[in-house]
């Protein structure tokens, strides 16, 4: 039976390959879509509320974005166990295992919306260097965001409950004009209004509106399976145990991403921040890609982890396939197009400077995708802390050899510094995979992985060393023909074949499901 079978007589959701195809389209257009709006709109923000107040704004979405990160891991929790007993038949407890992560999430909410409440005066009068005439109307704002802290949590549970069930073309529908709102509401108010708190304040009440959506469908699919909707201490303990080492890897992830670029500021120069944060801000969008993936890939693995192991080392490997196919040619572009494409947008001098930082990084994001698979797998077999701790110890070390290394070499040293702790990454996470699994017989063949990575990336860096650029672009798309015929030859079987031939069938017809 192919892992896509499952098919529990004691549930009615599927895991077919089909299904995480279509799911997967669904979510890389809600991640996608929203960017080509925002690509259209933030010019218009600027223009219409001038810089400093759009600035204040990016401030506040990032501190939002920040603080959401304390859920305690409850969001993903809900999503691993809500799928997990959906295969063990123990729909009986669902409703109260979701209303244990509900109150969680509200708790969390309400305790992270009061200490941004509490250091809004320190936010904007000192750390955030506000202009004083912004200072009252910004603080306001914080204020109308905190508030906003419990409905972003609460939502993160909801859509956890969904992604468990592959409702992802729900979440998508309300995600999709979620996400455009926040760039649409502030257009539509500036006719009236410049000023944040109207803007704010309506784009607190469309989160509130998406909440109620997000809620409706969670709870009428889960009143339907009625069972006991008591809030048991196992749920608590299950959900906090496993929530809080999400945590640590939801603090130090992004540390050991982003400070990198702190250490440029303090021991170089600011404008070495600018010539390596560019490019960084540029090809980490590529993550879209495997964070779509790997949303609806997770709930799946969960589902599987519950004796089916089997089918989460053929999803495991499947995936890194999809992973590769997609995020590999892509990769491979920007590292063989480096330095004429940013001459083109932002001039020879910032080419000369960021293009090999630009190469290094686009080679990180490669290796750093196909981490995710091993990484999400392992938190789907209950062993969350794994990551956690390897963080921990990752991240002094990581810290002094980036200082050295800075220092010595600039951006380019940091940025192969990067590449090499994702490259070495995947090998210590492939290693976790298979000892948590404890399976003796694997599909995944790390070693492989390898090979077709180290290969892809060797030869876009050949092909950036041709200097005709027009000879360039012929010898770019020979490699693309034979990378996609060694991907469909060798690392698709029959039922990837079949499932993509159905796909292009589907678009033909217009549809997708």
């Amino acid at each position: 039976m192919k892992y896509g079978d499952l098919k529990n007589s004691n549930n009615q959701i599927k895991y077919t390959g089909k299904i995480l195809a279509r799911n997967t389209v669904y979510n890389l257009f809600g991640h996608i879509s929203p960017l080509f709006v925002a690509l259209i709109a933030i010019p218009y923000l600027i223009d219409g509320m001038g810089k400093e107040r759009f600035g204040v704004l990016t401030m506040a979405w990032i501190a939002v974005g920040y603080f959401s990160l304390f859920d305690m891991g409850i969001g993903r929790a809900t999503t691993k166990f809500v799928a997990e007993y959906y295969a063990k038949g123990y729909q009986h407890k669902l409703m109260g295992l979701v209303k244990a992560s509900m109150f969680l999430l509200l708790g969390f909410g309400i305790v992270m919306g009061t200490i941004l409440a509490a250091i809004t005066p320190w936010l904007v009068g000192d750390m955030l260097n506000i202009p004083e005439g912004l200072q009252g109307e910004s603080a306001t704002a914080f204020y109308l965001l905190s508030v906003s802290l419990p409905i972003a949590l609460i939502i993160a549970g909801a859509r956890g409950v969904l992604e468990s069930q592959q409702r992802f073309g729900v979440i998508n529908a309300i995600r999709i004009p979620a996400s455009v709102a926040t760039f649409l509401i502030p257009l539509m108010i500036l006719p009236f209004s410049n000023t944040l708190i109207p803007i704010i304040g309506a784009l607190v009440l469309s989160r509130l509106i998406a909440l109620g959506f997000y809620l409706s469908y969670c709870y009428r699919g889960l009143a339907r399976l009625g069972g006991n909707a008591k809030m048991e201490k196992e749920y608590f303990k299950q959900l906090l145990s496993f929530g809080g080492w999400l945590t640590v890897c939801n603090i130090i992830g992004p540390l050991l991403g982003s400070m990198d670029r702190f250490f440029i500021g303090s021991l170089i120069t600011l404008s070495a921040v600018v010539y390596y944060a560019t490019p960084f801000d540029v090809v980490t969008k590529l993550f879209i890609i495997p964070v779509g993936i790997m949303g609806v890939v997770f709930p799946a693995f969960s589902a599987f982890s519950a004796g089916e192991e089997e089918r989460l080392d053929n999803l495991h490997r499947r995936t890194l396939n999809y992973i590769i196919a997609t995020v590999a040619p892509v990769a491979a572009c920007i590292i063989t197009f480096a330095s004429p494409l940013i001459d083109m947008w932002l001039g020879r001098e910032f080419a000369a400077q960021s293009s090999l930082v630009l190469q290094l990084l686009a080679a990180g994001v490669l290796f750093s995708s196909v981490t995710r698979v091993a990484y999400n797998a392992i938190q789907a077999m209950g062993r969350a802390d794994l990551p956690a701790k390897l963080f921990m110890i990752e991240l002094p070390i990581y810290i002094g050899i980036l200082i050295f290394v800075t220092e010595r070499f600039g951006i380019v040293g940091t940025a192969g510094l990067w590449f090499t702790r994702l490259f070495i990454e995947l090998a210590i996470f492939a290693v976790l995979y298979k000892r948590v699994s404890g399976r003796k017989i694997f599909k995944v063949n790390y070693i492989v992985i390898y090979f077709w990575l180290i290969g892809t990336l060797a030869a876009a860096f050949a092909l950036s060393l041709i200097p005709d650029l027009y000879a360039r672009i012929a010898s770019f798309v020979v490699f693309l023909a034979v990378f996609g015929t060694l991907v469909y030859v060798n690392l698709f079987d029959n039922y990837d074949r079949l499932i993509i031939k159905d796909g292009i069938s589907r678009i033909k017809r217009g549809r997708l499901s």
